[in-house]
């Protein structure tokens, strides 16, 4: 952006430049950030404390309530125009944590009343080692199987364990000088892997595709090795579809109802 441009005025506010940074002020309550609203689907359950801090975060961030729970936003001073204001969007910021929380958690933390005390306190409950849940996610990977499920959900299970492991592990990246590729070479370790624990769970009706990807003599891409899969599975749909007739199948799709 050169030096004389400016940023488009906001939609409904023109040129009205308090209103901007009363808008984008995080002591700011709008009509939309009621004490009811529940600002993600994930409810804090003891067990899922990463997901759900990262899910708060970006969520308070998109608010600009982030501050609350980091210690970034300062406090005013008694007397200040905003004094009056932070009691009340602290107390909405608290009202939104405890709403995403499991009901027999919230009788725990019903008597604190600061957000950044009750996000340091579920954080000391409930946020585990490192290592403990590196070694914890790495058994729900390998114990994992597709079991009766679509290969692309049991593909988005997987997923979200890869993508909270990869976040834990601690990347040693190489220090010397040189460019050695070692980071990328890691980087395809680590997908060739993921493929190998994709196709472990499958049921062993993929067992043919699954020996046809291993013997490949370049092993594909993780995407790759799951569109693979992915159009096996669909080619068994159709096949099965034109074994059972266009009526049976019909008659399958509208979940058994007669018309």
């Amino acid at each position: 952006m050169s030096g004389n441009q400016t940023l488009a005025p906001l939609a409904g506010i023109g040129g009205n430049q308090p209103q901007l940074a009363a808008l984008l002020s995080p002591y700011t309550v709008t009509a939309s950030d009621g004490t009811g609203v529940q600002l993600i689907n994930c409810k804090l359950n003891g067990d899922n404390y990463l997901t759900w801090s990262r899910l708060m975060r970006i969520s308070l961030r998109a608010k600009n309530k982030i501050g609350f729970i980091d210690g970034t936003l300062p406090e005013p001073a008694e007397g200040e125009p905003n004094r009056a204001l932070l009691v009340i969007a602290n107390s909405t910021v608290v009202a939104w944590i405890a709403n995403t929380l499991e009901k027999d958690l919230q009788p725990s933390i019903a008597c604190i009343e600061n957000a950044k005390i009750l996000w340091d306190d579920l954080k000391q409950r409930f946020s585990q080692g490192n290592e403990t849940r590196i070694y914890q996610l790495k058994c729900e990977i390998y114990q994992l199987k597709q079991e009766g499920r679509p290969v692309s959900e049991y593909y988005s299970l997987l997923k979200g364990l890869w993508d909270e492991l990869d976040q834990l592990l601690e990347e040693t990246g190489c220090t010397c000088a040189c460019i050695c590729g070692i980071g990328a070479t890691r980087t395809a370790q680590r997908e060739k892997e993921k493929a190998h624990q994709f196709l472990m769970g499958l049921n062993p009706n993929f067992n043919t595709v699954r020996s046809n990807i291993l013997n490949l003599e370049i092993f594909p891409s993780l995407s790759r090795v799951f569109q693979m899969v992915i159009h096996d599975e669909r080619q068994r749909m159709v096949i099965r579809a034109q074994e059972i007739g266009p009526e049976a199948a019909a008659y399958m799709a509208r979940g058994g109802k007669e018309i």
